[in-house]
């Protein structure tokens, strides 16, 4: 009993783990991402067994599924296969479209917060008290991101945080101003891309300083730009990393299933995000076109002139 509960009791204790399920709670205040998808200890135990088979019945029903076959076997035995299984179903209890996931509106004004994270009483007791947490968090899109714009800004993250030379990374540690730097960098795992960064161990009188830190350093780098060796070396890195996964041998099946659902749960083509060739010259003639500016009007874009930014301040209790 309470396995699920004591789990999650175990997730809210690691600080990281805490200040992040409480950044999705503020960036996407709208949507489903704001709740903790494991569940919230303080609520657990309020949820009935009804309410856990109502739920059950509607989003694990195979109506909201989506099926994978990889390999040269026949289609029809694939349909047999999916028939044998699905058949004993009838419909949802609800029209499956309430299962969908909302889409955050932007802000036109960023957000501060603070939010509590646990430390113990040693970190308490230590001499200035327990150091505090600083992160960014940007939402960049609300309509679906082109894939040539989502790949182009893997490469951001790699040219602002992908080494302890890279220009972010390098301010933020060489600043002094915290112990450790979180990197989060762009994520495109949920519905919107998101992209995040921050220090750690951060006393609290400098965690303003952090801040400013990051918004100076993002600016500097645009004015600065990248250099021409800097954007070939990132650009070979992801055309390896891409021709890598082409010729894998090692789980290619499914290496192509995640790539596909990361689309295909979301209602957009599955196979979009398989077609590299054409989103790979897409970044290559915007290179060409901006005399290597692209990644930094990039970062103009989704960082700098970004409303939809929220400053997460984490607080030792």
């Amino acid at each position: 009993k309470g396995i699920v509960y004591n789990e999650m009791k175990g997730a809210g204790s690691s600080p990281e783990s805490k200040l992040q399920h409480d950044a999705m709670a503020e960036l996407f205040p709208n949507t489903t991402y704001r709740f903790n998808s494991g569940g919230d200890p303080k609520f657990i135990t309020d949820l009935t067994f009804k309410q856990f088979k109502a739920y059950y019945h509607q989003y694990y029903h195979p109506s909201n599924g989506r099926f994978y076959f990889y390999g040269d076997d026949p289609v029809e035995e694939r349909l047999k296969l999916l028939d044998s299984y699905l058949s004993e179903f009838g419909k949802p209890p609800e029209p499956v479209e309430v299962t969908r996931i909302e889409t955050q509106k932007m802000w036109k004004e960023p957000r501060r917060v603070e939010t509590a994270f646990p430390v113990t009483e040693q970190q308490a007791d230590a001499e200035g008290g327990a150091k505090h947490m600083l992160k960014m968090y940007w939402l960049l899109n609300e309509n679906v991101l082109p894939h040539s714009e989502q790949l182009a800004m893997s490469v951001v993250t790699s040219l602002l945080l992908g080494s302890t030379s890279s220009p972010l990374y390098k301010a933020l540690t060489k600043s002094k101003l915290g112990e450790s730097v979180m990197a989060g960098g762009v994520s495109g795992s949920l519905k919107q891309t998101t992209f995040s960064v921050g220090l750690k161990g951060v006393k609290k009188d400098d965690v303003p300083k952090v801040e400013s830190l990051i918004k100076d350093s993002l600016h500097d780098i645009v004015n600065k730009g990248f250099t021409k060796a800097e954007v070939e070396s990132n650009m070979n890195s992801l055309e390896f990393g891409i021709r890598e996964f082409s010729s894998s041998s090692t789980n290619l099946g499914m290496s192509i299933f995640l790539q596909a659902a990361s689309d295909w749960i979301y209602e957009r083509d599955p196979v979009a995000g398989l077609r590299f060739k054409a989103p790979l010259e897409e970044i290559k003639a915007a290179l060409a076109k901006d005399g290597q500016r692209y990644f930094e009007e990039l970062i103009a874009k989704h960082l700098i002139k970004n409303r939809h930014r929220l400053t997460l301040e984490g607080v030792p209790d």
